[in-house]
């Protein structure tokens, strides 16, 4: 018995001894251990096995020399219990059937990634030249050749039409010769666009990996998703060139599940977006004369559009690959490097690569699958009227930005250039809205009413309507500068100093008597009797009805009050100084100059010898505030010193006047809310509209604060005086009859909702511009 189990045993072990041989041959490569790129990598303790052959890079065992006392068949049969108790126990913990079952998987996921490879070569990154493939240059030359055969014979027609005095067909025939050179350079500008954001793309990983001895377009596509995971020593390190991408993966934290989610994940949905990029672009390419034609023939301007929309989405979607390559092949590789966000928070940057994947998946499907999917709803148009929709709205939401940080920054030009674009933005998502309901053009209906006479609107019901008078199209906030007015000028200083520098410059004795305008008249018959007598010692001003008396002016007065008798009461008399025209008030300390020359010369003087001020036009409060705030910056502003603030008056030095202006300007600034207002679009009487406001309103403020953009047809008014420019505007309005000019010169008018040829322009009249233009507009109102 005891025999029988020594036999069984010896077999037990060497079936355990053979199993775990073919088990470790079928693991075939050990998995990498997951060490950062870059770094150090520690020696791995290899277990004696001598079944197994060395692998590349692996020495066998060192065999330590036999006791001379142990036969070597003894220290032979000693490996093979040491051996069979290793294998044993990796068979207890599971260990060989775990690295059984890992290396068959890593097998297979191996071979079904093989195939894949080259779709992530040509176009994960990089966008195929498409006129590079002979395929797509083939089919594109049938349909170019159908499309220029179909366009050419279009452009003859409409040349015979035209030289035969048709000239309202002048413009599709300019429309058709542009879509015969569209079709015939269409390939060569598509292959241009896709070789430059080729161009682009390289340079955004070189820069954004750091590197730019790597051409990126040359790379293989193991290469590719091996620098995801090794940063860019899965590009540049040989020693990663011999492993496979699963055993690279599965050497990972997590190991089958990361590599079964790097698949799934990463892998698979890449390689169905190359490939549908790569068939996009060729498709596009082969039949873009069928679309330049159709456009060409249609008017339907939404089919070149949509085609521009999805390409260019297409060739960004590469981009939008690149940009998220770059990003964690950078971060693989200073992870590696023991630097990098990654590093610093302690988690391996492949966890955030996955996700980014799944993330930029789901960009791709908002930004391209999807859109592109509405396209081949369309095949004909390519949804291209949405997209002009959606265009306008976009920019709709740009411009209530713009406004909004127009508005916080005070900038005019920003706020009204916001507004323009929002005009433009809502008539451009109007046009798209239209050219989804799949009308015919608009323009195809004008030319029919000219061939019909009209008998084509008639038919089908066309009704005219003129436009909205005024259409409001946003706010604007304005802070405009402040204007600080300013009193006559005034002397600050006591009237004994005032007496004494004024006689020392020989001023005279003075009394300035105010005249009533009801005596002027007889005053001035009096003057003309008296002043021979009197010579320099009177001068009256009728004008101003002001008699200026100098020297010992009783008998003057006397005189005057015998030969007439006025009213004039102590408030109209005022006693000071005179000479050479200049009269100085001392209980005022007035000036006064009667505007000749030498008045003025000798104000000069008065201004050197004595401090002048000129008092600010400003309630008590405002000058308080003012001047509190002034004086804060005295630092800054020197002169401020110099200004006086007495019972609530503020005097501001004459010297010093412009330089207060200035200042003023931004004191007393005070926002202002400004509205656009549209009038309607090409008009020509916009010059005439603001004539008449000029010449006939009687509103001040509305002449001072409305702009005029007569090229664009707007106004702009402030808000309060919104009413004002209505009733303005309706007030031109009023009796004048609108009229609208063909390209021929016809004068066109409403009458009961018809287009009324008229002989000549109606006077009074409003010219409301292009009659083509309002009929299209018309036409596509009641297409509506």
């Amino acid at each position: 018995m005891k025999i029988k189990s020594i036999l069984y045993m010896l077999v037990i072990v060497l079936t355990l001894n053979f199993v775990s041989s073919n088990v470790v041959l079928a693991a075939a490569v050990a998995p990498v251990p997951n060490y950062p790129p870059n770094a150090p990598v520690a020696t791995p303790v290899v277990t004696p096995n001598p079944s197994v052959t060395p692998g590349p890079g692996v020495s066998e065992p060192i065999k330590e020399d036999n006791p001379w006392y142990m036969p070597d068949w003894v220290s032979a049969l000693m490996e093979d219990f040491q051996q069979m108790n290793q294998t044993f126990k990796d068979l207890m913990s599971g260990k060989l059937i775990h690295d059984a079952i890992e290396g068959l998987i890593v097998s297979w996921v191996d071979e079904m990634m093989s195939p894949l490879y080259g779709a992530f070569a040509k176009s994960y990154l990089f966008s195929p030249r498409v006129a590079e493939i002979s395929l797509v240059y083939s089919g594109w030359s049938i349909f170019s050749i159908i499309g220029l055969a179909a366009i050419l014979a279009g452009s003859l027609v409409l040349a015979w039409n035209v030289i035969h005095g048709k000239k309202d067909l002048k413009k599709m025939l300019q429309a058709f010769i542009v879509s015969f050179v569209a079709c015939l350079l269409s390939l060569t500008v598509l292959n241009f666009l896709n070789v430059l954001m080729n161009w682009i793309t390289q340079k955004f990983l070189s820069g954004i990996i750091g590197t730019t001895d790597i051409l990126y377009e040359g790379l293989k596509g193991d290469q590719i998703l091996k620098s995801l995971i090794l940063g860019a020593d899965g590009i540049t390190d040989a020693i990663y060139a011999s492993k496979t991408l699963g055993e690279i993966v599965v050497a990972t934290e997590g190991g089958i599940f990361t590599l079964l989610m790097f698949v799934t994940i990463v892998v698979v949905p890449l390689f169905f977006i190359s490939v549908l990029k790569v068939l996009v672009l060729m498709m596009m390419a082969i039949f873009v004369a069928i679309w330049i034609s159709y456009t060409a023939y249609s008017g339907k301007i939404e089919t070149l559009i949509g085609f521009i929309n999805i390409y260019i989405r297409t060739l960004l979607v590469g981009l939008i690959s690149a940009i998220q390559y770059g990003i964690f092949v950078r971060l693989q590789t200073d992870y590696g490097e023991g630097a990098g966000f990654s590093s610093e928070i302690g988690v391996s940057p492949l966890v955030f690569m996955i996700l980014s994947i799944l993330v930029t998946v789901i960009l791709i499907f908002v930004f391209w699958v999807r859109p592109l999917f509405r396209a081949i709803k369309q095949p004909m148009t390519l949804n291209g009227g949405a997209t002009i929709e959606k265009f306008g709205k976009m920019g709709e939401r740009t411009s209530a930005a713009m406004n909004s940080v127009g508005k916080r920054l005070g900038a005019d030009s920003l706020q009204k250039s916001s507004l323009s674009l929002k005009q433009k933005s809502s008539r451009m998502a109007e046009v798209g809205k239209r050219m989804q309901t799949q009308q015919k053009g608009a323009r195809r209906n004008r030319v029919a009413s000219k061939l019909t006479g009209g008998i084509s609107e008639s038919i089908q019901g066309v009704k005219y309507t003129e436009p909205e008078a005024l259409v409001s199209t946003g706010t604007m906030v304005s802070v405009g500068s402040g204007h600080l007015e300013l009193e006559d000028v005034r002397i600050i200083e006591s009237n004994q100093t005032v007496a004494k520098t004024l006689q020392k410059d020989k001023f005279e004795h003075a009394e300035v008597i105010n005249i009533k305008s009801s005596e002027r008249a007889d005053m001035s018959r009096l003057i003309s009797e008296i002043k021979p007598k009197y010579g320099e010692r009177v001068n009256w001003n009728a004008r101003e009805g002001k008699l200026t008396l100098k020297g010992d002016t009783g008998e003057i007065k006397e005189r005057i009050n015998g030969e007439m008798l006025f009213t004039a009461t102590a408030s109209d008399v005022q006693r000071g100084y005179y000479k050479n025209g200049l009269f100085i008030d001392t209980e005022t300390l007035k000036t006064h100059v009667d505007g000749t020359e030498a008045s003025k010369s000798e104000l000069k003087k008065v201004k050197t010898l004595l401090p002048t001020y000129r008092k600010a036009a400003l309630s008590a409060d405002v000058a308080t505030e003012a001047y509190k705030q002034l004086i804060q910056q005295v630092d800054k502003i020197p002169w401020v010193s110099k200004i006086l603030l007495d019972n609530g008056a503020l005097w501001i030095p004459e010297e010093h006047v412009s330089a207060a202006e200035e200042t003023f300007k931004q004191i007393l600034a005070k926002p202002e809310e400004l509205v656009r207002l549209d009038l309607p679009k090409g008009n020509r009487f916009m010059p005439a509209l603001e004539d008449h406001i000029k010449s006939k309103s009687k509103n001040k403020d509305l002449l001072a604060g409305l702009q005029f953009d007569s090229t664009n047809t707007y106004v702009i008014v402030k808000k309060d005086l919104e009413a004002a420019f209505k009733s303005a505007l309706e007030e031109f309005r009023d009796g004048r009859t609108p009229y609208w000019r063909t390209r021929e010169g016809n004068i066109k008018v409403i009458v009961d909702g018809e287009p009324v040829s008229y002989g000549q322009a109606p006077i009074p009249g409003m010219d409301m511009g292009s009659f083509e233009n309002f009929q299209a507009e018309m036409i596509n109102k009641h297409k509506s």
